[in-house]
C-alpha cells in the first residue's frame, strides 16, 4: 500500500516502508539494515542560504559530506529549477571504520534564501530504487510558519536528472 505522507521542516514525503525512523539533532533519518547491507536517507533541517545554489551546495556538501566522511569537494550536477526550488546533486565513494566503503550522495534544494538537503548513503545498489522513489515523492514548501503556499512537487526535469544520476551510480 501507499505510505502515509508526513511533513517535517520544509519537506513533505512518504517515508520508505519498513525503514527505521530516527531524529538525531538537526535531521530526520530513515535507515534500513539487512545483514551487512544498509540504506540511509536523512532530511537535513533547512536554514538560510548563501545567496546562490552553487554556494548552498558547496556549504552543505562541506558540512554534511566532506567533513564527516573525509570526502573531497566536488562540482555538483545541476537539476532544473522547479517552481522556485533549484536543485544540485553530488555523490562520492567514501569509507568509515564502522561501515566500510559506501556511496554517499547529497541533493541540495535552494529557494528564496532557504536551503534544504537530503543525504543518501548505502553500501549496495539495492537502495537506489528506494532513493529514487523517495526523491520523486518529495515535496518542498516554504518553511514559513504562517500562510505557507502549497508544497512544490519535485517532478519532471529534475526527477529525470535525479533518476539518471542515481541509475548511473558506479558501485
Amino acid at each position: 500500500g501507499c505510505a502515509q505522507t508526513e511533513m517535517w521542516d520544509v519537506y513533505s514525503f512518504a517515508p520508505p516502508a519498513g525503514w527505521q525512523k530516527n531524529q538525531p539533532g538537526g535531521r530526520l533519518e530513515f535507515m534500513l539494515i539487512q545483514g551487512q547491507k544498509f540504506c540511509q536517507i536523512a532530511l537535513m533541517q533547512s536554514g538560510n542560504g548563501t545567496g546562490t545554489a552553487r554556494g548552498d551546495f558547496a556549504r552543505e556538501w562541506q558540512s554534511v559530506v566532506a567533513k564527516p566522511y573525509s570526502a573531497p569537494m566536488m562540482e555538483p550536477a545541476e537539476a532544473p529549477a522547479v517552481n522556485g526550488w533549484q536543485a544540485r546533486f553530488g555523490a562520492a565513494h567514501v569509507s568509515l571504520p564502522l561501515t566500510g566503503k559506501f556511496m554517499t550522495s547529497l541533493m541540495v534544494y535552494t529557494n528564496g534564501g532557504r536551503v534544504g538537503s537530503v543525504l543518501m548513503n548505502s553500501n549496495h545498489e539495492g537502495c537506489t530504487g528506494d532513493f529514487g522513489a523517495f526523491l520523486r515523492g518529495l515535496k518542498l514548501g516554504s518553511g514559513a510558519a504562517v500562510a505557507a503556499p502549497a508544497p512544490v512537487v519535485m517532478s519532471g526535469g529534475s526527477a529525470n536528472v535525479t533518476k539518471a544520476v542515481i541509475d548511473g551510480w558506479q558501485w
